[in-house]
């Protein structure tokens, strides 16, 4: 159950049911669940993981370099996480050749 705006009671004419994926997606949206470098606990900052998607070359190597982890290059470039910044970006593995 949502209320409307998020504002006033929980009353009938005030809430909508929604299903928890959508309760989700709303608190991205607004902003009530930080993302990315917004998060307290978080290395990276925004370049740095765009950097980190569009590196090429050892997954290790590149987690060295910016001092993470192997499972944190992945999930970056498998837009597992990072998503909101590489969502509509192509991937950097396929390479497109100039006629």
């Amino acid at each position: 159950m949502a209320r409307n705006g998020d504002k006033g009671p929980y009353a009938r004419w005030n809430v909508d049911i929604i299903l928890f994926e959508q309760n989700m997606s709303d608190a991205f949206k607004s902003g009530a669940i930080p993302v990315g470098d917004q998060r307290s606990h978080t290395k990276l900052k925004r370049h740095e993981a765009l950097e980190i998607f569009n590196a090429i070359g050892s997954y290790t190597k590149i987690a060295k370099k910016y001092g993470v982890y192997f499972g944190t290059v992945y999930d970056i470039k498998a837009r597992r996480s990072w998503k909101h910044l590489t969502k509509g970006l192509p991937d950097p593995r396929i390479r497109t050749s100039s006629p």
